[in-house]
């Protein structure tokens, strides 16, 4: 049986607002109190935009070391160095580095070939 959409009250969203903090209480808690499923209760959170989202600054090293290492070493490799997910190194190459992808550090052979001057 298909499930519908949970139409929230403003009690129940007054609720939640009052009971997620971001730490201490979990959504198992919350989910309870309100007869509600967890995804439920975490999209709402989303909607009402309580949770707090940590993004960390991409600082002029790190942009350093992926601009002269994608392509060249492995994603799992950068992740580690990085400390940071593959998704994140795609999209700060994409928006921070100017487009530059795996294939950016990577010299054909007759590329390499012109530039030493031999074919």
């Amino acid at each position: 049986m298909l499930e519908t959409r949970h139409r929230w009250t403003p009690k129940e969203a007054a609720y939640l607002a009052a009971s997620y903090d971001g730490t201490g209480v979990s959504y198992r808690a919350i989910a309870g109190a309100l007869g509600l499923r967890i995804q439920c209760i975490k999209g709402k959170i989303q909607g009402l935009k309580l949770a707090k989202v940590h993004r960390r600054k991409w600082t002029q090293q790190e942009l350093n070391i992926l601009s002269n290492n994608i392509g060249v070493v492995s994603d799992k490799e950068l992740c580690k160095r990085l400390n940071r997910s593959t998704n994140a190194l795609k999209i700060a190459a994409y928006r921070k580095l100017n487009g530059m992808n795996k294939r950016s550090n990577i010299y054909t052979a007759r590329a390499v070939a012109a530039e030493l001057g031999i074919g």
